[in-house]
């Protein structure tokens, strides 16, 4: 069975992944239940008549506008609202990352495209968010997509000028997945952190200084790309009548980092809940401030004692 798998893997592999596919479409096909929580708030705001809950809660968790835009005009164009549709588009959001994935793969190395290949058919086929059509699975191409443009910009063999290209859509979709989903630019942390290294190398030369001074090039370019499509998706937001909201009443930060180190690190019913009792932002930020300094003197990461 080995050489069925690893000689022919080139057709294998890919059969494999396609039929994966289709299990993954027949089981949204006969399977797509509505779902409560963020999910179920998001769909019920594609509907015409909020209730003031609604509003409240979209007011708390500005978060989520930019996938309710998004999800209003994915409806508009699809002249529906239904789940069935939101999942199928949940489907295609999964293995668009997946081939993507798979792209960034054969760009680093060939040789490993058919192992990717079939770890990702293994991982779709048992994945169970996309029955779920939430920022879980919406900001997985995104986080794909930037990784792919990242490789592409420091792919010395491409041409200078598809590198500042992809290094703009590298700002696009890090910018897309600080709307979407925050939490998910820890790889951008990571790719800053070793480049600002890069650049402070030892090595000499006119080729080196020439490859730094394209590092800053790119850097630069990078940063167009997040300031322009920030703001551009940030008016959007702002501008949005999709929904009526308090903006006054929007949850800080703060609060996700105190949830963050709460339990699990998870969701925390108490302090999303208190989050909705305080007068003001203000208030929220010192409740959130207060609890995040007793938990991390609790856990003895910064005091040990």
């Amino acid at each position: 069975m080995l050489w069925l798998f690893k000689d022919k893997g080139s057709i294998v592999a890919p059969i494999i992944l396609s039929l994966v596919i289709l299990i993954q479409v027949i089981l949204v096909l006969h399977t797509h239940p509505s779902i409560g929580f963020d999910p179920g708030a998001i769909h019920e705001g594609l509907l015409p008549d909020h209730s003031n809950e609604l509003k409240a809660y979209f007011s708390m968790y500005t978060n989520n506008l930019a996938l309710l835009l998004l999800q209003h005009q994915i409806a508009v164009f699809a002249n529906s609202t239904s789940w069935l549709l939101f999942d199928i588009v949940n489907v295609i959001f999964l293995d668009v990352a997946v081939l993507l994935n798979i792209l960034t793969i054969a760009l680093i190395d060939r040789q490993k495209v058919i192992a990717t290949i079939y770890m990702h058919a293994i991982w779709i086929l048992v994945f169970p968010m996309i029955l779920v059509p939430y920022s879980d699975v919406v900001v997985m191409p995104l986080v794909s997509g930037l990784i792919l443009t990242y490789v592409i910009a420091q792919k010395s063999n491409f041409k200078l000028v598809w590198r500042l290209f992809a290094t703009l859509g590298n700002g696009f979709f890090l910018t897309a997945i600080y709307f979407i989903k925050p939490s998910a630019i820890v790889p951008i942390i990571a790719i800053v952190a070793v480049e600002f290294l890069y650049l402070f190398r030892n090595s000499v030369g006119i080729d080196v200084q020439w490859q730094k001074l394209k590092s800053i090039m790119i850097a630069l370019l990078l940063c167009v790309g997040v300031v322009t499509s920030y703001a551009y998706v940030n008016h959007q937001i702002e501008s949005q009548q999709v929904i009526e909201i308090a903006p006054h009443r929007t949850v800080p930060a703060i609060h996700f980092i105190n949830m963050g180190v709460s339990g699990n690190g998870g969701y925390n019913a108490k302090d999303a809940l208190a989050m909705g009792r305080q007068p003001s932002q203000k208030a929220m930020v010192d409740y959130s401030k207060k609890h995040l300094i007793a938990r991390l003197k609790k856990r003895g990461f910064f005091w040990l004692y």
